[in-house]
């Protein structure tokens, strides 16, 4: 039978069970820290503090010293559960302390002692939610643990490689596979890392333990990924692993520590994303444009955290550590040192961008040289600054204003031996102070930020990002009106400052500063903020790069706020006013004036108003033909025929002036008259009082005779034919019965006699029915005169016109 210890009878898992949070895959943020060199004491400690390891590598059995990685064990991060860590058992301890503890072991560290195989052993409790079905081997070979794998169906948690008594032995420790826990997984034996990554990425796959072997070789654990973040790095040295854990926001969930000559030690490391949010994420994905050392710091004024990526690192700012001799040079003023109008000289002379302190001098006031200093930036103005205000000195002014991290090594603008060195903490506390009032002049808090660059069009500093055109598109995609991102924008101010250090081929980057951004509260009023953000990368090897991704990630910060202030602003109601269709728009008044102070607009505008306002919309009575008839609010109509609606602003809405759609009428010549004795044509015209709108069916309409011999008589007939009159085709001739040139244009339906008057003109008034059927008809009209002296048929016509009647569709 084959030396192994197998774990006792265990709790088996129902499908519908919670699947125990698994501490080597994702979770959530949780607390971290990689700590060497630890004792049994320490570990002690470490459950007292509220931590527990998640994997623990042997450094040494005697003394015993040990590679701890722990997570918080606070409820809140979900990784909360009992824990117990022995070492030097046997595999006999091991299973008796599994059995007292009703555990399961996550990390079995193993190594032979004089032919007994002695193990460091975690163990969490196998009870509740944490309840596995799992096995545990120990003195195998690679085909029994394959086999061990299969016949349990099983998925490898752990696989430790040791040798025996001259052979290669390993302990291991799996869980069942199957249900909701189940997921691929793949173990490789003494394969090369080029190996493991080809896999892994052609398959979705991520290392889950990792054991090196010699040089380039490894056993390996792979399970399947579900898109996380995950990182492996081998041979890095601790303060290393330190650094990639804060700028990737890592947690390591396996550490193998590897002794190098001379006490020398090197690690690897398999790290898995431990972001807190989505925008630390983001913000992390742009800073991996660059080689260097990156870190990020988003905060509320005042308030808490928003992003942090390794805000606590040192670097030099270069040119952005120009806000302390600007606070400097500020606190000399505040403590009536100096005034704003003071004079300060300022030296031109400079080697790149290095000030000299030598060459003709400028001179500007106080206020004037330290906002010139900012927006420049301009080091020579620092350096005069830096001797004009020599007690306290900048250093005191850094600790004035809590900056413990900040040192001034060089001069700004120059190389030093040592760099200047300042942290995200430091840089943008600054800011947050005076922001919350650090002068005791309060005045100068404000003159603080005059300077900076704080139009949204230049920010970022470098890069092709653009918040300016962001801001639009999101905003049109929210459906905000132009009015209100014009307001968005005129209240956003983004006081920021960039600088950069390059003490020959290694660039450190980093821009800060601060966001004024307005929110709203749920009945539209503005509620502003404001928030400290910076963003740096150190010691990155491409000039370019380095900068670009420094710049889009102060971007992606700064976006990240103002997008969920914008988000507020849907609470602004929108009364979008229209007019009936089809038909033109009309000039509709509003009372009173809105947010943008419009008060009228052609239909097809929107005006926005805080809610609980009463709006007044007042319609034109007509719009061309058309005549007004109602409002018609939401879809509701309001009282008909009145123009002016009032009601109270209770969200968003359509307002409509509903007008009632007329055709209008046509007059048209159809033929011409004849002359009666004065030698001229009777003239007929049609008066109706619609101007362009013609004559309208409903309204009375006149018809006028004029140029005729005074005191005669006549008709007017009416006809709809212009083809024929009976059985004679149209225009017929009346010369042959003695009407000389005088034509019929048309048939005669009806004829109405009127009276000439002495001024030779006659008139006749009428009402056309309404009547949808006749609306758009041609009628015909002719004025017959008699006149003995004209002709021998003693009869002479006006000239014929075509009449259609409009009227409301």
């Amino acid at each position: 039978m084959p030396n192994l210890c197998r774990s006792a009878v265990l709790v088996l898992l129902s499908l519908a069970a919670a699947v125990a949070q698994d501490d080597r895959d994702p979770g959530g943020h949780v607390p971290t820290v990689l700590r060497t060199g630890q004792t049994l004491t320490d570990l002690t400690v470490m459950k007292q503090t509220g931590l527990r390891p998640t994997d623990i590598e042997v450094e040494s059995t005697s003394p015993l010293r040990l590679t701890v990685t722990a997570v918080s064990n606070a409820p809140s991060y979900g990784f909360d559960k009992n824990w117990w860590f022995y070492s030097g058992l046997t595999s006999a301890q091991v299973g008796t302390e599994l059995g007292r503890n009703r555990a399961r072991l996550i990390d079995l560290e193993s190594w032979d002692d004089n032919g007994t195989t002695r193990h460091a052993a975690l163990m969490v409790p196998n009870t509740g939610a944490d309840a596995r079905t799992w096995w545990w081997y120990v003195d195998v070979t690679p085909l029994q643990v394959n086999s061990y794998v299969n016949t349990n169906q099983a998925r490898l948690v752990d696989l430790e490689r040791y040798s025996k008594n001259g052979s290669t032995r390993f302990s291991c420790v799996m869980v069942a596979n199957g249900g909701r826990g189940g997921r691929a997984f793949r173990h490789f034996y003494d394969a090369t890392m080029a190996t493991i990554h080809a896999w892994n990425a052609a398959n979705g796959m991520r290392i889950y333990d990792l054991e090196r072997i010699s040089q380039d070789r490894f056993d390996a654990i792979v399970v399947e990924a579900s898109g996380e973040a995950w990182w492996s790095y081998q041979g890095v040295s601790e303060a290393r692993v330190q650094t990639l854990m804060n700028t990737n926001l890592g947690r390591v969930i396996d550490v193998e520590r590897r002794p190098l000559f001379g006490g020398l030690v090197q690690y690897d490391v398999v790290m898995l994303d431990n972001a807190r949010n989505d925008l630390e994420r983001r913000v992390r994905d742009r800073l991996t444009g660059t080689d260097g050392i990156t870190g990020a710091w988003l905060k509320s004024v005042g308030g808490g955290i928003v992003a942090k990526i390794n805000e606590g690192q040192r670097f030099d700012p270069g040119a952005a550590m120009l806000v302390l001799h600007r606070a400097h040079g500020l606190a000399a003023v505040d403590r009536g040192a100096a005034t704003l109008r003071d004079a300060l000289p300022w030296a031109i002379g400079r080697t790149g961008s290095c000030p000299t302190g030598s060459g003709p001098t400028n001179t500007n006031s106080l206020e004037s040289a330290l906002r010139r200093m900012i927006f420049d930036p301009n080091t020579r103005i620092g350096l005069a600054v830096e001797q004009r205000f020599v007690a306290p000195t900048l250093q005191q002014t850094a600790a004035a204003f809590g900056m413990s991290a900040t040192r001034l090594n060089h001069r700004v603008g120059c190389i030093g031996v040592s760099p200047n060195e300042t942290t995200l903490l430091d840089l943008t506390g600054m800011y947050e102070r005076v922001a919350l009032g650090h002068f005791q002049q309060a005045s100068l808090d404000a003159e603080f930020f005059n300077g900076f660059h704080s139009d949204r069009r230049f920010f970022p500093t470098w890069g092709s990002v653009s918040l300016d055109d962001r801001i639009r598109i999101y905003g049109a995609a929210l459906g905000l009106s132009l009015g209100s991102v014009q307001r968005f924008n005129a209240a956003l101010e983004i006081e920021h400052l960039a600088g950069s250090y390059d003490p020959g081929g290694r660039f450190d980057h980093c821009e800060t500063g601060l966001l004024r951004v307005t929110f709203l509260d749920a009945s539209g009023n503005p509620a502003p903020r404001e928030y400290v953000f910076g963003a740096f990368d150190v010691e990155g090897s491409d000039r370019d790069a380095s900068r670009t991704a420094v710049s889009e990630a102060a971007h992606e910060m700064v976006w990240d706020r103002v997008r969920a202030a914008l988000d507020t602003w849907t609470v602004i109601p929108t009364i979008t006013v229209r007019s009936s269709s089809p038909g033109p728009a009309v000039l509709v008044r509003a009372q009173p004036s809105d947010l943008n102070g419009s008060t009228q607009g052609w239909t097809g505008f929107d005006l926005e108003y805080l809610p609980g306002t009463t709006v007044t919309l007042i319609a034109p009575p007509t719009r061309d033909c058309d005549t007004f008839r109602r409002w018609v609010i939401d879809g509701t109509p309001r009282f008909v025929g009145l123009g002016q609606v009032s009601f109270q602003v209770t969200g968003d809405h359509t307002a409509v002036a509903e007008y009632r759609v007329v055709q209008p009428g046509t007059v048209q010549q159809l033929g011409a008259g004849c002359p009666g004795r004065s030698g001229r044509n009777p003239v007929q015209t049609v008066e109706h009082g619609n101007g362009t709108c013609g004559p309208q069916q409903g309204q009375p309409t006149t018809y006028r005779l004029a140029d005729t011999i005074p005191g005669t008589t006549g008709v007017l007939h009416i006809g709809s034919d212009t083809n024929r009159y009976g059985s004679i085709a149209l225009p017929w001739d009346l010369s042959p019965l003695g009407a000389t040139g005088c034509l019929l244009h048309h048939d005669v339906i009806v004829s109405a006699a009127v009276q000439v008057d002495l001024q030779g003109e006659a008139s006749l008034t009428f009402t056309w029915p309404v009547d949808p059927a006749a609306r758009g008809v041609d009628f015909h009209t002719t004025f017959a005169i008699l006149d003995f002296a004209a002709n021998p048929m003693g009869l002479v016509h006006s000239n014929a016109l075509s009449t259609a009647q409009g009227g409301a569709l």
